[in-house]
Parts: C-alpha cells; structure tokens; sequence
C-alpha cells in the first residue's frame, strides 16, 4: 500500500461522512418545493480515530438505513423532484441518489483493492469490481 492510499477505515468514514451529508439534502427535497440546498447546515459528526473499522461501519449502516427508508418511501414522482445545490446546479432526487451510488462504487472497489493487496479479503467473498492499480 502506498503511503497516500486510505485504510479501509477512513473508507469507512468517509462514506459515512458522505451519506451524512446527503441525507439532509434528500430530505430537503422530498419535503420542500424546489429548495436552496444550501439552506443543509454542514454535518460535522464526531470523528474519534480510535473508532474501530467495525464502529465507523455500523454508523455508516444506521445513516444509510435513513436514507434507503426515506427513498423507499418516496412516490415514484417524487424522483423527479429538484432542489439548487451548494454550487447552483439542480439537483434531483434521482440525481443525488444516483451520485451516493457511484461513489458508493468507486470506495467499495477501492476497499478490495486495499484488502487484495494485503491478502484480507475474507475467503469466499469476490471483489465487488476488478481492483487494479
């Protein structure tokens, strides 16, 4: 591993951090009629280095279980709904659900990879993505 590259805890974390950021934004939409998302108060979770992988993990699953009940709940044109994010643009509910996906992608690849390269992929269990460097 090189010197730069993320444990798989800060993976953790920084998927976490992320789905804490999201949520607020998809709520937002899903309540409010075209709102300025920049109205979502930054998220600041506490962050203790000494959390444990498995720690980060189950606080990354209790806030993406938030977010997969609110769009479960959601009525199929609700999707289309728009809010103006922090840089202008318009953002859908699809969108930004879309968005949680592909970086979901590109962190969970970069877990395997990080979990080849040590030789810590659980037996059985098959890379999500073809991890190459």
């Amino acid at each position: 591993a090189r010197r730069d590259d993320w444990s798989v805890r800060e993976v953790l974390a920084h998927l976490r951090d992320t789905e804490a950021r999201y949520f607020p934004k998809l709520h937002l939409i899903a309540t409010a009629e075209h709102p300025d998302l920049r109205r979502v108060a930054a998220v600041n979770l506490p962050s203790n280095p000494t959390d444990s992988a498995l720690s980060v993990m189950s606080q990354f699953r209790r806030l993406r279980q938030s977010t997969l009940s609110l769009l479960r709940e959601l009525p199929l044109d609700a999707w289309k709904r728009a809010g103006v994010d922090v840089d202008g643009s318009t953002m859908t509910v699809r969108e930004l659900a879309l968005e949680l996906v592909r970086h979901d992608a590109e962190h969970l690849a970069q877990v395997d990879a990080t979990l080849l390269e040590r030789g810590a992929l659980p037996h059985g269990v098959r890379p999500l993505v073809a991890a190459t460097r």
